[in-house]
């Protein structure tokens, strides 16, 4: 069975009278595969054996909003595994969502 992940890059669209988000809208999204990103997603907290598995921690095939740890770690993971698919654009994407304070999503199913 083969790891599908995909990475978004999105913003919060905030609400003109009170401020707080109400919509996210994202900017680039880019596809990868591969159990090259399994470390990945294990270090990040995505990925948790099954039989450690509980209600809060199974993210399987769900959105994971990264915290900016996670995404500096991402990032790092991405451009030291630039022979994964898309990689290196991975990398820039996130780079580029740290510098500009955006937010990363992570959806991965296998």
């Amino acid at each position: 069975m083969s790891l599908d992940i995909r990475f978004r890059k999105e913003i919060d669209i905030p609400c003109p009278h009170c401020g707080k988000p109400v919509y996210r809208n994202t900017l680039c999204e880019l596809n990868s595969g591969g159990h090259g990103w399994r470390e990945l997603l294990e270090s990040i907290g995505y990925y948790v054996p099954f039989e450690q598995r509980t209600e809060e921690n199974d993210w399987y095939a769900k959105d994971m909003t990264l915290t900016s740890e996670q995404m500096k770690e991402a990032c790092l993971f991405a451009r030291k595994n630039s022979d994964l698919y898309d990689a290196e654009a991975i990398h820039s994407m996130i780079a580029s969502a740290i510098v500009c304070n955006e937010k990363i999503v992570v959806n991965a199913d296998w």
